[in-house]
């Protein structure tokens, strides 16, 4: 049983790790697209 609940904490936390992650990752890749597009017009 405690196993199990270890798991359940464990997802949720990587999940949200994950989630953090993403946003900044993906936050950065639209702002180069955009002052690429900037440039570009």
């Amino acid at each position: 049983m405690r196993y199990s609940i270890n798991q359940s904490i464990n997802q949720s936390i990587n999940q949200s790790i994950n989630q953090s992650i993403n946003q900044s990752i993906n936050q950065s890749i639209n702002q180069s697209i955009n002052q690429s597009i900037n440039l570009i017009i």
